[in-house]
């Protein structure tokens, strides 16, 4: 008895500790790149809101707009960040360190439970297979080092459905709300998971067996159904009080909706055809302001989601012959062997990793044993062997409908690498199954029913295999999140390099001119800044940034004139950016025209009144017009607003001593 159990232990335990050193394995690699301690896009602002959670300290990275997290709804799910913060007090400081190994023992823990679920449908064969899968799976190692929601989502589907097979046969209340509490947690990491509550539910009504009564059994889904409003009511809750607004979750379903359905959209991320950049969600607060403008009034954030995503159905139902192509592309993707790059390039990240490329993770090749797993399962085929025993259809058939209501729910945005690996492990519960199922059939001397089931393998691992649109990532994403992430730690020799490849790979793009000039410009190689800048407004007319920088440059090299023509143009496309109409200002008070001067420092200050350098310069252009009271009281404000601004402090020193003014 005492060895069994050991046995049954020495298993699962191996499986973590093989997870958990291949995890730490890849931390070691990866502890020195330039990102590692530098976060970008979405895991940047996971960053920002963990830490001023936990510090109260809300100042946005450098260059980056101020979200207003606390005073505005949940913009992104909320589940990821707060666990961010957990992690940063458990580590007691900001451990980059510290919160990826964290994470890669969660990582190793849902190992663990993978184990578990596929011994429960299929027998210890089939979860110690399924477990070493996921312990050894590339893409599951390289997203745990990630600070993104996917370990933490893996964790909670594999516990949801390991809990709702046990309520299954012992239809305990209790364990019901548990079920409902670990849902509710997964919509708050990813909100389209809420589209399985009415499936489980009604699961729990119609598979117990017989002899339970129908009593217990909606008790049970009650209790489910609770669980899950226990655990989003908080979220809902903080967005009325603290925003006033009634958001559910989160507020970027709309923008999201419409950033995959308009007339650029690719399918395979968010791409907007108008308005300001929509790089990260320190990006939102501007697309705000530019729907307010649309609409001709204030907006809550409930109210952009919902314009955003009324634009898209618009769209949907102007083109509808696009946007079912657009879904077919998003089915096909989703499925197939090509790992699409969204925020970062994980394959680039594999290329450039000893361990990884040693790893398996070759999705055509896990689709085509779940498919025929699942299969299998549904069919009932099988019977109890050394191996194996009948998956529970019920069981099966709960697992292949989260998988797919998954998978349908992500059709009306877009598809990603991030997006499925969510659901592997439990690809890898039913691949397992029909392993194990087709070996059975060999030692059963079956060859005609084991051999059909390799054919149907290799004909689904064909199907997933072809490259239907000729995806590839060609390295570009990665070679300029490197040298941006050089530039960001201080880095800027190395970064100008990375910046250099990537233009090699795609000389049209217009961030990376505009990027790589900004380094030229800092290193003072200011004629050389402004060729490149000149170079990404001519690829992109509309680059804000390139046009904005491009004139700062002008400024600083003397042509004031062709400056504010270049300010003028960026306002045309953000006309609520205080620091253009507050440079444009030092432009037209370099040219003589004042009052041109002081309108635009007026109106960099509506917008962002705390600005020290917009009182300041205001007060030189009201002291030139010899409007000495007032200009005092705005150096006075400025001083207040930045104790170490000099020029202030020389202006009310000495009112007719100043020099120069402070772009």
């Amino acid at each position: 008895m005492r060895r069994v159990a050991s046995e049954r232990l020495l298993a699962p335990f191996g499986v973590f500790l093989l997870a958990f050193t291949l995890r730490c394995g890849y931390l070691a690699e990866i502890v020195d790149d330039p990102d590692f301690a530098a976060p970008l896009v979405d895991a940047g602002y996971h960053d920002y809101w963990a830490w001023g959670l936990l510090s109260g300290d809300w100042t946005p990275p450098e260059g980056l707009e101020n979200p207003r997290i606390p005073s505005t709804p949940y913009f992104r799910p909320p589940l990821y960040p707060y666990f961010l913060a957990w992690e940063y007090a458990i580590c007691g400081s900001r451990s980059y360190l510290g919160v990826r190994v964290i994470q890669a023992l969660l990582g190793s823990l849902s190992c663990v439970l993978g184990f578990f679920l596929a011994r429960r449908l299929s027998g210890s064969a089939a979860g110690i297979l399924c477990g070493l899968a996921m312990a050894t799976w590339w893409p599951l190692i390289y997203f745990d080092s990630e600070l993104r929601e996917v370990t933490l989502l893996v964790f909670l589907h594999l516990a949801l459905l390991l809990g709702l097979v046990a309520v299954r046969e012992r239809r305990s209340r209790l364990g019901s709300l548990g079920c409902g509490l670990l849902l509710g947690l997964s919509v708050l990491g990813k909100p389209n998971a809420l589209l399985f509550a009415p499936v489980a539910a009604g699961w729990l009504v119609l598979a117990p067996p017989r002899s339970v009564t129908w009593r217990r059994r909606w008790a049970s889904c009650l209790a489910f159904l609770g669980g899950i409003v226990l655990a989003v009511a908080p979220a809902t809750l903080r967005n009325a009080v603290a925003a006033r607004d009634f958001v559910p979750v989160s507020s970027n379903g709309g923008i999201n909706l419409w950033g995959s359905n308009n007339p650029i959209a690719t399918g395979l991320s968010v791409e907007l055809p108008d308005g300001p950049p929509f790089r990260s969600a320190f990006d939102y607060p501007a697309i705000v302001r530019r729907a307010e403008r649309e609409m001709g009034r204030g907006l809550k954030h409930s109210e952009v989601s919902r314009h955003f995503a009324r634009r898209a159905v618009g769209y949907i139902k102007d083109h509808p012959a696009r946007c079912a192509a657009l879904v077919w592309k998003k089915a096909v993707m989703f499925w197939n062997r090509q790992e699409v790059v969204s925020e970062k390039d994980l394959n680039a990240a594999r290329g450039e990793s000893l361990l990884l490329p040693r790893l398996p993770g070759d999705f055509a090749l896990l689709f085509a044993g779940g498919v025929l797993g699942g299969c299998l399962a549904l069919a009932g085929r099988g019977r109890p062997g050394h191996w194996a025993r009948r998956a529970p259809r019920a069981d099966s058939g709960l697992l292949l409908l989260f998988v797919g209501i998954y998978f349908a729910s992500f059709l009306p945005f877009f598809v990603t690498a991030r997006y499925r690996v969510a659901i592997v492990p439990l690809l890898m519960a039913l691949a397992a199954y029909a392993v194990v199922w087709t070996a059975e059939r060999f030692t059963e001397r079956r060859l005609i029913a084991g051999g059909l089931a390799i054919c149907a393998m290799a004909g689904l691992y064909f199907l997933s295999s072809v490259n239907y649109y000729g995806y590839e990532a060609d390295g570009f994403k990665a070679a300029f999140d490197r040298a941006y992430s050089l530039a960001r730690t201080g880095r800027p020799g190395e970064a100008r390099g990375w910046y250099e490849r990537a233009l090699r790979i795609r000389p049209d793009s217009p961030e990376a001119h505009g990027n790589l000039a900004e380094l030229l410009a800092q290193e003072g190689r200011t004629d050389e800044a402004i060729e490149l800048y000149r170079t990404a407004v001519r690829l992109n007319p509309d680059y804000t940034d390139g046009l904005y920088n491009l004139a700062n440059a002008l400024l600083q090299s003397g042509n004031p004139a062709e400056a504010a023509d270049h300010y003028r143009r960026a306002l045309r496309v953000r006309p609520d950016d205080a620091r253009i109409h507050q440079n444009l200002g030092v432009a037209l008070f370099a040219l003589g025209q004042v009052e041109e001067a002081i309108a635009s420092y007026r109106q960099a200050l509506a917008i962002a009144p705390g600005s020290a350098n917009a009182h300041y310069n205001l007060g030189r252009a009201l002291d030139a017009q010899g409007d000495r009271a007032v200009a005092a009281k705005h150096y006075a404000e400025a001083l207040r607003l930045d104790p170490n601004h000099a020029g202030a402090r020389r202006a009310l020193a000495e009112m007719d001593g100043r020099e120069g003014l402070s772009p």
